[in-house]
């Protein structure tokens, strides 16, 4: 089942554009659903799909060359391409590729009528090592997991996803529909946004659980093979503790100990899950800017399914109130919840906000856009 997701108007203009060489970067966690949007957004037009994850020997070609002209001379011979604007040409998977990031500049210079767009969940990489970022030759996306309208399409809710897009101020939800709406949202607060849980869990048949623990052992594989083996093990622990203390301003000290071998490289961890959209961070905000700067970051997991998982194993959540006791649990999802919103809407980075404090011990306003 193909979901609409809402930045395939975005994609779809930015190919249709008869002027635009710029290169869409397309960038979002891994199984966020990259691939299966271009395709579903390609699928009446001509293009060349190329993924360098399952072509390794051709990442490895790539990495060897010299020169613009050999990249050309290998995609002609390997994928029988030849840029003359008549196809879309996409390369998915490009981190794979060491020396990718450096033929990116010149798609824009030496291709004027080409579209091209390169998707991966490490994008970061590319331009790394000395690789220059291609100011001026790119432009930018981020594929977030289901928003929650999104889910009540994967969940064959389409009537209730038409009745939240007629909300405004001036005509707010019925009391019937706010009602009809606190089924889905309490599964998506246990489920999250991510196509493959949402969709086994649709069809009833993989618990959450089981899909949660299985992403992220790819995401600490992906840690362990772009950093090293040790970085694994602290990634581990540090999304569990993050789990712990999102929504709430943490130091370093509070994720790892000062005590741990690991707590020197934390930062770079942490630096790491933002570029690679698993972890999004906002910074104090105080009447007196120089009262901010003593104050700790907030953290939050890319998707409240994840903190599902790591806090409630996967299980139910259940409505509570605010006025009910012992709900700090059901607070996190629901920061989780509004963050991951918010990211949803903004596809282009840099995505900055804040949150709001009047000095270090008053009470806080969670999120200033």
């Amino acid at each position: 089942m193909i979901i609409n997701r809402n930045l395939a108007a975005s994609i779809n203009d930015f190919i249709e554009k008869p002027h635009e060489n710029n290169v869409l970067l397309l960038g979002g966690a891994r199984q966020v659903g990259k691939s299966t949007l271009v395709k579903e957004v390609l699928k009446n037009k001509p293009n060349v799909f190329i993924n360098l994850f399952e072509d390794p020997s051709l990442s490895e070609k790539i990495d060897v060359l010299q020169s613009f002209v050999e990249f050309e001379k290998l995609l002609l011979r390997e994928m029988n391409f030849r840029p003359t604007g008549d196809v879309v040409l996409v390369f998915d998977e490009a981190q794979e590729s060491k020396k990718f990031g450096h033929w990116i500049r010149f798609f824009k210079e030496k291709w004027p009528h080409q579209k091209v767009v390169v998707l991966g969940s490490i994008l970061s990489n590319l331009f790394e090592d000395g690789q220059p970022y291609p100011v001026g030759r790119v432009e930018e996306m981020i594929l977030r997991p289901f928003s929650f309208k999104e889910f009540l399409l994967a969940t064959n809710r389409q009537a209730l996803r038409e009745i939240l897009e007629s909300v405004s101020w001036e005509v707010p939800l019925s009391e019937n529909d706010r009602e009809a709406c606190i089924k889905p949202y309490l599964e998506y607060l246990q489920v999250g946004g991510m196509p493959t849980v949402v969709n086994q869990f649709r069809d009833l048949t993989t618990p959450p659980y089981t899909t949660w623990n299985q992403l992220l052992g790819q995401y600490a594989a992906d840690v362990e093979r772009y950093l090293d083996d040790n970085f694994r093990s602290l990634f581990l622990s540090a999304i569990d503790r993050l789990a712990d203390v999102t929504c709430t301003p943490s130091k370093i000290s509070q994720i790892v100990s000062t005590d741990s071998p690991f707590y020197r490289r934390l930062p770079k961890l942490l630096e790491v899950l933002e570029k690679w959209h698993l972890a999004a961070k906002t910074t104090a905000q105080t009447k007196q800017p120089e009262a901010a700067a003593g104050i700790a970051s907030k953290r939050y997991l890319f998707d409240v399914g994840l903190v599902n998982f790591l806090l409630n194993q996967s299980q139910p959540v259940k409505w509570q109130k605010r006025s009910d006791a012992g709900n700090t649990f059901y607070g996190k999802l629901q920061e989780t919840f509004v963050c991951a919103e918010y990211l949803a809407t903004h596809p282009t980075p840099p995505v900055t906000f804040n949150y709001y404090r009047d000095s270090r011990n008053s009470q806080e306003v969670d999120f200033i856009f």
